[in-house]
């Protein structure tokens, strides 16, 4: 069983205590959950900072209407190209376990690109852990017992390592992208980014809007945008560009692009929107630091498959 270390620091490990405030953010949030959900990018802070801003995405998720969820994250700790996996069975959190999917994670463990990681290393990396508290509480208040999980590390991709979506598709995902509008229902991809992180602390203190008489906070937030509009676009080449051009900090960049070509390997029409973006802090210079966290929806077109 995969153990949640960073509960008790990052996030509460009284499990009364984890509820309360789960609960209060979800209910902060004006989304009201859909069946047509594919996807959702969410951050991955302590949730003191972002808890706020995941909730505004996970408000949407159906949880009666799904059997598989998918969290794809980086990795922090560990240098990997391609995907890495555990075997774990089950992934522990103050509000109760979460069972993995491990037909399916063994059965990409025997593609090329797949790649076993340790339990330390596993772990160790909160990208993928502060998302299961979460999805535990929705399971949980929704009375539902059977989504299995899917935690897949993301590490370096150039385009060669992209290609390792088709084999993603082929052996995992062939029926969720193109069979029946019911099956493509019950797959749910969670995407685990922050956005920029600014400030010397992390050697990052050029936005590109440095001759624009504006708040830095507010060209932190244009220098994000820019990217968020590929990633709604579902332009994968185009998020590539933006990424050697701007060197922007998108800890999750290598989830987001795997999910964009997913997104054109299927060919599926989605409607993809932010639903909320905040940072950690409101920099006046780059002796402040500040993260920021956005939460972002895919939604499939409802007409299509319907015939």
């Amino acid at each position: 069983m995969r153990i949640g270390i960073h509960a008790g620091s990052w996030y509460d490990n009284d499990v009364e205590l984890l509820r309360n405030k789960i609960e209060k953010a979800l209910s902060q949030s004006e989304e009201t959950p859909t069946l047509y959900l594919k996807y959702i990018v969410v951050p991955h802070a302590g949730y003191t900072y972002s808890l706020k801003t995941a909730s505004a995405a996970f408000r949407m998720v159906d949880v009666t209407k799904i059997n598989t969820v998918f969290i794809l994250g980086p990795s922090h700790h560990l240098t990997i190209r391609g995907c890495g996996l555990d075997r774990f069975k089950y992934l522990k959190t103050p509000l109760g376990e979460l069972q993995v999917d491990t037909d399916i994670t063994q059965k990409l463990l025997k593609q090329d690109g797949f790649v076993e990681i340790s339990r330390r290393d596993s772990e160790q990396e909160h990208s993928i852990e502060m998302q299961l508290p979460i999805l535990k509480h929705l399971l949980n208040t929704g009375g539902v017992n059977h989504v299995k999980i899917v935690p897949i590390l993301v590490g370096f991709m150039d385009h060669h390592h992209l290609d390792i979506a088709g084999m993603f598709y082929t052996q995992a995902l062939k029926e969720s992208f193109s069979g029946s509008l019911k099956v493509m229902q019950e797959t749910l991809f969670v995407l685990s980014s922050d956005f920029c992180h600014f400030g010397r602390r992390f050697g990052f203190t050029r936005t590109g809007y440095e001759s624009y008489r504006i708040p830095l906070c507010e060209a932190i937030k244009k220098l994000d945008f820019d990217g968020i509009r590929h990633i709604l676009r579902h332009d994968l080449d185009g998020f590539i560009r933006y990424l050697k051009h701007t060197q922007n900090t998108i800890c999750g960049r290598y989830p987001i692009e795997l999910l964009l070509k997913l997104i054109s390997i299927s060919d599926m029409e989605l409607d993809s929107r932010v639903l909320s973006y905040t940072q950690s802090n409101e920099c006046t210079g780059i002796n402040d630091f500040s993260v920021s966290y956005c939460a972002i929806a895919g939604v499939q077109d409802r007409d299509e498959g319907s015939g």
